[in-house]
């Protein structure tokens, strides 16, 4: 009954922290606390968020709505049950807390990466994302990316893009202020296989008034390596560059090389 009244508990208590304040900091740790309900998943230490730093907590269910456990092997790390993310400020009070959950009786498989744009240390200067990848155990899967951002003492989530495991790629500009989408088009008109070339939909997003404005490209006419080829990004932007230069006109690609 215990574990019962807990699960029941969860939403409530997720929702009721929207409206607290950092004195409820020790009940919801005392809740996520409890090995019978939950699992500690990881905790990243003095992760940098605007020049301030931060805990990172990641907390996983232990049952699902049906009070079975999400791993019968009994892995602490197992990855078909959701997570909630805490985060603290120096002073270890909670400052943000998100569950992300599934759809009753849907278990994919939920794995999560905190990272900065070029892959910087977490605890160093960079815009700090989250990506939230859900998949169900075959070679398609779909991630949902965050931007993290701090204003007035507030972290927020805000969801930039939805990309494909299979077909997308993202770029981050080593300046930090710009992304570009390639969203690989499957056609199966054509016979394309997800592991064959093809044409890719650019995005841009540029860094503006502290939020990412979004600005679409355009299609490429031609087709171009697809991620399973394992060709580095950089030469396929290049050899868009060369054959579409009127898609890139207003992205020096440079700008993205790793540093």
């Amino acid at each position: 009954m215990k574990k019962v009244t807990f699960l029941l508990l969860i939403m409530a208590i997720v929702g009721i922290y929207a409206s607290s304040t950092a004195q409820n900091t020790h009940k919801i740790e005392a809740f996520y606390s409890d090995t019978g309900v939950f699992k500690t998943d990881t905790v990243i230490n003095r992760v940098l968020i605007e020049e301030e730093q931060f805990t990172i907590e990641v907390y996983r269910n232990i049952f699902n709505e049906h009070i079975y456990t999400y791993s019968a092997s009994g892995d602490p790390y197992f990855e078909q049950s959701p997570i909630t993310i805490i985060i603290k400020n120096s002073d270890s009070e909670i400052v943000y807390l998100k569950t992300f959950d599934f759809e009753p009786d849907d278990y994919p498989y939920l794995i999560y990466s905190f990272y900065k744009g070029q892959g910087q240390d977490l605890n160093k200067p960079g815009k700090l994302y989250v990506e939230i990848n859900i998949s169900y155990g075959g070679s398609g899967s779909l991630s949902n990316i965050y931007f993290i951002t701090l204003k007035n003492g507030t972290i927020s989530f805000n969801k930039l893009f939805q990309v494909s495991g299979v077909l997308d790629y993202v770029v981050y500009s080593s300046y930090d202020s710009e992304i570009i989408v390639l969203e690989g088009i499957w056609n199966f008109e054509e016979g394309e296989t997800h592991f064959a070339n093809h044409r890719y939909m650019i995005t841009r997003y540029i860094f503006i008034d502290n939020s990412f404005q979004k600005k679409e490209i355009g299609m490429t006419v031609n087709k171009y390596s697809s991620l399973d080829e394992d060709k580095p990004i950089m030469e396929t932007l290049k050899e868009i560059e060369n054959r579409e230069p009127e898609l890139l006109q207003e992205i020096n690609i440079s700008d993205f090389s790793p540093k």
